[in-house]
């Protein structure tokens, strides 16, 4: 059986305003080290905290937070990727006791338990009030004043969509295309390298360790050119600018491969000079950035560098990074042996996250164990 972490009370219901007001008691301490579980701020613990109230008290109306089972609201991933389609935004109004004062912590308990939807001690316990905003009033409608419970869900760093950033934000996480140019093989010739998109968003180049290129047209997905290794390009590339001409991401590129006719080209005097390669990667209109860390990808909003949204690729490793001229799309080679071989690359699209919950079953599961009382 879970220790609990914190107490939930229901201060407040405005279903009109589709907002709740919620007192959060931190409930689990370590004196010795003078530590305690944090204030949670993130979405996501809301969302549990709604889900649990879900089934113990069922809504009357359809759909209802039931609907998501016991797996689901128990993956962390999955309420990463989901907190933000029921919790819009959460605002701590209030906190008390906290940090702990340093006489403080000879007042405190490493555990309190719920009794009667009270724990000892209140006014000692780290606590916080929240107003929390959600997406649909239907979610509150197990909720109401003084209705309290006890908890051992804890916050996870959630997607922090808002609906300003829809329907233009990347979508890391589902690929909507994946692309296996190379060899089902852990070798430099199934490894893919660079990625990059020409300056009409018309085709997407891909290199592999080996420096074989193929480029894929993005309208279908399909492969349009496939060309063994050349001194052209080596495993960096970059197109010409207003070209469907692909070289070398370095400085001293003279020649080009034109994907259209199929043949070298000269390109001196043509090329502005290369950008560094980087794990960081700004899009077009500058409104967000991309990082990419072994197999991880985060998304940043640049005006107040707030993480948007984390992505798992599937990969160990991360190699090319490219966003499309509109910013529609990114590419990444993904790269998934343990000794950096092998791989596929994925295609991510800007979509709406900020959307009605899609899921229609109404079967659930029953809830994990916990106490909690109904005024």
């Amino acid at each position: 059986m879970s220790t609990d972490l914190y107490g939930i009370r229901v201060l407040d219901v405005v279903p009109g305003e589709s907002r709740a007001r919620f007192r959060v008691f931190v409930v689990y301490y370590d004196t010795e080290d003078r530590s305690h579980a944090p204030l949670p701020d993130d979405p996501s613990f809301f969302f549990r905290a709604l889900w649990e109230a879900a089934q113990d008290r069922p809504a009357t109306s359809s759909p209802s937070m039931r609907a998501i089972d016991l797996d689901e609201a128990g993956d962390p991933w999955w309420i990463a990727a989901n907190s933000h389609r029921y919790v819009r935004r959460t605002t701590r109004i209030a906190a008390r006791n906290h940090p702990v004062a340093d006489d403080g912590w000879a007042r405190l308990h490493d555990f309190y338990y719920e009794r009667d939807g009270r724990w000892r001690d209140e006014d000692l316990l780290v606590q916080a009030d929240y107003d929390v905003e959600v997406t649909d009033p239907r979610w509150l409608e197990p909720l109401s004043p003084g209705y309290s419970w006890a908890t051992a869900s804890y916050a996870v760093e959630s997607d922090q969509v808002l609906a300003d950033d829809a329907p233009t934000v990347l979508d890391l996480r589902e690929p909507a295309v994946t692309l296996r140019p190379f060899p089902d093989e852990e070798t430099d010739e199934g490894t893919p390298s660079d990625v990059a998109f020409s300056d009409d968003g018309a085709f997407l180049a891909v290199t592999s360790q080996a420096c074989e290129l193929v480029v894929f047209r993005t309208g279908d997905w399909g492969e349009h050119t496939r060309v063994a290794w050349s001194s052209l390009w080596g495993q960096d590339i970059r197109w010409v600018p207003g070209t469907h001409q692909v070289t070398g991401r370095g400085d001293g590129a003279t020649r080009a491969y034109d994907v259209d006719s199929d043949t070298e080209v000269d390109v001196r005097g043509r090329l502005p000079e290369a950008p560094d390669r980087t794990d960081t990667i700004s899009r077009p209109d500058g409104n967000h950035v991309v990082a990419g860390e072994q197999g991880r990808l985060d998304l940043v909003r640049v005006s107040d560098n707030a993480l948007l949204m984390r992505g798992r690729t599937g990969g160990r490793y991360l190699g090319g990074l490219s966003w499309s001229p509109d910013g529609d799309l990114f590419a990444a080679s993904v790269i998934t042996g343990y000794d950096g071989y092998g791989g596929y690359v994925r295609i991510y699209r800007a979509a709406p996250p900020v959307a009605e919950p899609s899921k229609t079953t109404t079967a659930h599961q029953p809830a994990p164990s916990r106490t909690g009382t109904r005024p």
